[in-house]
């Protein structure tokens, strides 16, 4: 047990140095390509810090287990959104100019197309090896979307554009060696409080539901929060929504082209629908509003894994 706490504690600080590291390469990646902050965290940082998700869903799927890989991407779309976002918002309420709410909407409008999508080909209870080539084609033309989004803003940005090109190529690295470190701190925490759940006797169900979820968007939260307290809001708004799109469509279309996916029953999808919407008053840019929001949300995912354990008795 104390050699899993010790590993658990190395764990989360090898996330919170390397989630650093990480933050501050993207940033200075986004200077030097001339793309916003935003786009970056839709992308390299998004996508990135969603590699955990990837490995353990298709790896369940690979094993025959396919409640693990289609909870595990329910499980962390909520987690990124009423957790996450939501804490976010309390920490530090941004305030959008209307350049920045326009990217904020065209990332936000992307997310709810890509839970749309997934929502609908799972309401007959099972995502098939053609429903997996749907998602993946329009992970695909989410991409060109993302990409036709950079290019406006390279031509705008090339018009105006007074500040000096980064020079080298130590924010290339800083940026792979800080997400290489983050996911291996994630995996440190997340395999080692699995075993301290176990030794205490918790549920395989409560551990898949909470641990495996929340686990494994360790780097998602490290990442957004840290984005947050340095003033980079847009990586950590970026971060959470591409994430989102990802896990939708990339990792459930690559884990259900190895295995269908059984979808247990609605009331996840109902869950998931219902927190993708709640975003809208995000968009508001209003401190107040945002920071309040966030409190709701943070109160709602209480009650979300509450519900799942049983504390309601239904």
């Amino acid at each position: 047990m104390i050699l899993l706490l010790i590993t658990f504690i190395v764990g989360v600080l090898i996330l919170l140095k390397c989630a650093d590291i990480f933050v501050d390469g993207a940033s200075t990646l986004a200077t030097r390509f001339g793309v916003s902050s935003i786009i970056i965290g839709l992308t390299v940082v998004a996508f990135g810090t969603s590699l955990p998700e990837l490995v353990v869903s298709t790896g369940a799927a690979i094993a025959g287990n396919a409640n693990i890989a289609l909870g595990n991407v329910i499980g962390s779309n909520v987690f990124n959104i009423a957790f996450i976002l939501a804490l976010c918002s309390v920490l530090a309420p941004q305030v959008w100019n209307k350049e920045q709410q326009k990217e904020q909407i065209q990332g936000i409008i992307l997310m709810f197309v890509a839970t749309a999508v997934f929502i609908v080909l799972s309401l007959n209870g099972i995502v098939s090896h053609i429903d997996a080539g749907i998602l993946l084609l329009v992970f695909a033309a989410a991409l060109f979307t993302i990409w036709r989004l950079s290019k406006k803003r390279d031509d705008f940005d090339n018009r105006e554009k007074t500040t000096e090109p980064v020079k080298g190529y130590r924010d290339i690295w800083m940026t792979i060696l800080g997400l290489a470190g983050v996911i291996v701190g994630a995996q440190m925490v997340v395999s080692s409080a699995e075993q301290i759940a176990l030794l205490l006797g918790v549920s395989d169900f409560i551990i898949g539901i909470t641990i495996v979820a929340i686990g494994t968007s360790l780097p998602e939260l490290v990442t957004s929060v840290v984005a947050v307290l340095k003033g980079e809001f847009a990586i950590s708004v970026g971060n959470i929504l591409g994430s989102n799109l990802f896990n939708a469509l990339a990792i459930v279309g690559a884990s259900a082209a190895i295995l269908p996916l059984n979808v247990p029953g609605t009331i996840d999808l109902v869950f998931l629908a219902i927190f993708t919407v709640a975003v809208l008053p995000f968009l508001t840019g209003r401190a107040f509003i945002t920071r309040a929001w966030g409190g709701v949300f943070l109160i709602g995912y209480l009650g979300y894994i509450l519900y799942y354990v049983g504390f309601f008795g239904f």
